[in-house]
């Protein structure tokens, strides 16, 4: 499982306790230390590393089974955003899972930002475009009352390369 942007880490620490091997990756050290030492307490399977997103699948050798998307999308420059979904579709393995809570749902532009408005209709475009397939989508009725309505949970599965199509349930 992958968290990119994890910050300190609160989605990857829970993952790792449910039983996933997790690779927790942001840009900024200091967060990234309480991630490791509390890791490290826990004896849990976190793998924590200092890297900017975009230049990750120079650094990756094997691909994850699941990405879990919350608050990184956001978080990115809007014109960087085709970008992360084809990083995204890289670092998964096909037939693999990308999971993602968008927030803050908006129309709006914003000159402002971090974070920058979510828009379901790009996001669906720049998916498709990765080699995606929506799986789910919900707008989740237990958000915090403060993004009730402004998020929206999304699974997409990623489609297999016609290569890949005879062993898209290989375990790899």
């Amino acid at each position: 499982m992958l968290v990119p942007g994890c910050g300190y880490g609160h989605d990857a620490l829970l993952l790792a306790r449910a039983g996933y091997r997790v690779i927790a990756v942001d840009f900024a050290p200091e967060p990234l230390e309480v991630v490791r030492h509390r890791a490290a307490v826990e004896g849990l399977p976190v793998e924590v590393l200092c890297e900017d997103l975009f230049c990750l699948p120079e650094r990756m050798q094997e691909p994850v089974d699941m990405v879990l998307e919350y608050t990184c999308y956001c978080a990115i420059d809007p014109r960087r955003r085709p970008e992360y979904f084809q990083v995204l579709s890289h670092l998964l393995r096909p037939g693999g899972w990308l999971v993602g809570l968008f927030f803050p749902l908006s129309a709006e532009t914003s000159a402002g930002g971090p974070p920058f408005p979510v828009e379901e209709s790009e996001i669906l475009t720049l998916a498709s475009r990765a080699g995606f397939r929506l799986h789910v989508r919900r707008i989740p009725s237990t958000s915090h009352p403060a993004r009730l309505g402004r998020e929206v949970l999304m699974m997409f599965h990623k489609l297999p390369r016609s290569s890949d199509e005879s062993n898209s349930g290989a375990d790899r």
